[in-house]
């Protein structure tokens, strides 16, 4: 198959949140990494990013242009995770028109930056009560 026809190329950012499950992010980088060996070429690209701005680097990623979609990855103690600075980020990206998206907790934050509002979101049944009473503007289910 020639490069120039294949699809549109994706681009993830995993922005990684202190504490986060490694199996959350793993059940959705494996997939993506599998789809690109199926395929044969790099349908999809990703890099993991930290509150620093610098790339958090792996044997199975590398820096890639501007994402399409960003995936907070979160787990346990989310509620702890206040840093203004990764709030901010995250809207940036949203008005850039970057896709978020949330993994395991990953909705509590990206609730606490204010884009949840009046949104469908997901979270984990065992913080689905929490959640609804700290964030009541979003349309949240477990």
């Amino acid at each position: 198959m020639n490069v120039v026809n294949h699809p549109i190329r994706r681009s993830f950012v995993f922005f990684l949140v202190p504490d986060f499950t490694m199996i959350a992010f793993a059940t959705a980088l494996d997939p993506l990494r599998s789809a690109n060996r199926m395929l044969g070429y790099e349908a999809y690209r990703w890099r993991l990013a930290s509150i620093d701005g610098k790339p958090v680097r792996a044997s199975n990623g590398v820096e890639a242009e501007r994402p399409n979609m960003a995936v907070v990855c979160s787990g346990i103690n989310v509620e702890r995770y206040q840093n203004k600075s990764a709030f901010a980020w995250l809207r940036e990206e949203y008005n850039r028109g970057v896709a978020l998206g949330g993994l395991c907790t990953g909705a509590h934050i990206l609730a606490a930056a204010g884009l949840l509002s009046n949104k469908r979101c997901a979270i984990h049944w065992e913080n689905l009560p929490g959640f609804s009473e700290a964030f009541p503007k979003a349309n949240v289910f477990a």
